[in-house]
């Protein structure tokens, strides 16, 4: 299920990495629709609960059990002894493990037998993703369910109910903001009403400006992980060197390698940086500033690795950096 954020402009999604070759990434489903609820009292105490599984196909493949057998292999570093430790006899923890296997089409389990070692098991890595991946949903999951729980309550105790409208239906908002990172907090100084949240991306630093009210309401200390929103109209694109006018000096500044070049326009285009880290950056820049950085339309950068003698050598544009207002920057967390 796609986690909540909270923040003054809407939510966002915080995707799942990419798979192993065999094994299919879990598919995010929306579970509410407007209307769905029906306006009533909310029983007190209410807390909700749910289960989710990884499926193949229309099959379900790994749930909790399934995924604890991997993890206590992982552990104690035989099958038999994982077995024990969850209470499994031996032939079910085995034929857990070969349904496992089977149905990704990877080993998920590396075994030896014998020798002067006296044998043992290990999770390979496609064995180690699919943990990861089930315990990266599950935490997600269980921020949903709390965050869902607490829109009901929040909703009741104003006198709405829970059908009153956008009142659970805004977990599931997606934002416009081209520019959207996970960050870090690490820094929060307040000035009177306003404060400023310095973030870590990946090596590199941003500002946000925000009212002191919005940081006590998102709870942002140093370490807080947060989503960094920023639209990229309002991105400005930097040569090495060039400096900022004095009345932008306060200005972010990120730096990062230009990967594509397309049209945004008779007039305009849209640049893409890669910054440190592997977040992405976009701005919307004018024809004749994109022609003054020597970025042509069109431009998309080759892969490392890919194309051959016979392929065209493709143009190395010069490396860019990106400056934008930290009064621009929204700040969202997890509800």
């Amino acid at each position: 299920m796609p986690p909540s954020t909270r923040s003054s402009d809407g939510a966002t999604l915080n995707p799942v990495g990419a798979a192993p070759t065999g094994i299919a990434s879990p598919r995010a489903q929306a579970v509410l629709a407007p209307g769905d609820l029906a306006p009533g009292p909310v029983p007190l105490g209410l807390h909700l609960e749910g289960r989710f599984w990884l499926t193949i196909g229309a099959s379900g493949y790994a749930g909790e059990g399934r995924v604890a057998l991997l993890e206590a292999i992982d552990q104690h570093g035989s099958l038999n002894k994982a077995a024990k430790a969850l209470g499994l006899s031996y032939k079910s923890a085995w034929d857990a493990l070969q349904f496992l296997n089977n149905a990704a089409g990877v080993s998920l389990v590396d075994a030896s037998t014998g020798g002067r070692g006296g044998g043992g098991s290990r999770l390979t890595p496609s064995g180690r993703w699919l943990v990861e991946v089930f315990n990266r949903v599950k935490s997600v999951h269980r921020q949903f369910l709390d965050a869902l729980a607490a829109a009901v309550a929040r909703s009741a105790e104003a006198g709405q109910g829970a059908g009153a409208p956008g009142a659970l239906e805004r977990l599931f908002l997606r934002t416009s903001a081209r520019n959207q990172w996970l960050g870090t907090v690490a820094e929060v100084r307040e000035e009177g009403v306003s404060a400023e949240v310095t973030v870590e991306l990946g090596g590199q630093t941003l500002r946000a400006r925000l009212t002191a009210g919005s940081v006590r309401e998102l709870g942002l200390e140093p370490g807080t992980a947060v989503w960094a929103l920023v639209k990229a109209q309002g991105v400005a694109f930097l040569a090495p060197g060039e400096a900022l006018p004095d009345a932008q000096r306060h200005f972010n500044r990120l730096a990062g390698t230009v990967v594509s070049v397309t049209s945004a326009g008779a007039m305009d285009r849209e640049v893409a940086l890669a910054l440190p880290g592997g977040n992405m950056l976009y701005g919307v820049v004018a024809k004749e500033r994109a022609e003054a950085l020597g970025l042509p339309e069109g431009f998309v950068a080759q892969p490392e690795g890919e194309g051959g003698e016979e392929a065209e050598p493709m143009p190395q544009l010069q490396p860019l950096s990106a400056a934008f207002d930290p009064g621009l920057v929204i700040l969202g967390v997890l509800a």
